[in-house]
């Protein structure tokens, strides 16, 4: 049942584009049971091809950038040695206008503003990761350096009472720019491991976006997953 819907869900002229009929729509559609249809569509949520808001509906769910999104249902990126001091420096935190590929991911018009944040990570005095984080300001109304220092999605589902963030991950791997290189304590065009973190509310509106650029020679990647 899962995969029937997933075919009109994915395929090249999907059958439902941007919301799925309700439940008892899909039990007359498909002619199966009320619980049937529901574990289909809890098997479609935890693939990420779908959300459910409740009195809204079950809308279907694409990522952003269609080329390597990771497609775990929970994940973990770690550091080497997680009993290690760790150190963050904000570099810079301003109040801008977006470029055009933030704006296209985060959903932004022109007249839009973002909190943009630069942070570099240390662990035991060297650097081990480049952070640059951009915040659709009508979602994230104030920001400032002592938040910064902290975990700015705690301070956000805190400040708010949002009860959970989602996220979607894709993982790039290209070659340092020389500012990336020098920041690094690297060579220019060395390896270059990025992270990009789309954040979404609970109604799945995209409220933030962070690209992580790691020492490729100081960190190491640990994917928690799931199997079903």
């Amino acid at each position: 049942m899962a995969e029937a819907i997933e075919m009109k869900i994915t395929k090249k002229e999907p059958y439902y584009k941007g919301k799925l009929p309700v439940v008892e729509t899909l039990m007359a559609t498909y002619e199966v049971s009320k619980s049937t249809i529901i574990k289909s569509l809890a098997i479609l949520e935890e693939k990420g091809l779908i959300y459910q808001i409740r009195g809204s509906g079950i809308y279907v769910r694409k990522p952003k950038r269609q080329s390597g999104y990771l497609k775990y249902p929970q994940h973990v990126l770690n550091e080497i040695n997680r009993n290690t001091d760790k150190v963050l420096e904000t570099v810079k935190l301003t109040i801008q206008k977006p470029n055009r590929e933030t704006a296209n991911l985060l959903e932004l018009s022109d007249t839009d503003e973002i909190y943009y944040l630069e942070c570099i990570h240390f662990i035991e005095g060297e650097v081990i990761c480049i952070e640059k984080s951009y915040y659709n300001k009508k979602h994230v109304t104030y920001l400032n350096h002592e938040i910064t220092r902290g975990s700015i999605i705690d301070y956000i589902k805190k400040a708010y009472g949002y009860q959970s963030i989602h996220l979607e991950t894709y993982l790039n791997v290209d070659v340092l720019s020389n500012l990336e290189a020098k920041i690094l304590g690297l060579n220019e065009k060395d390896p270059k491991i990025t992270f990009n973190v789309i954040y979404y509310l609970p109604n799945y509106n995209p409220m933030g976006l962070t690209e992580l650029t790691y020492h490729y020679k100081r960190s190491t990647f640990h994917f928690q997953t799931t199997s079903s």
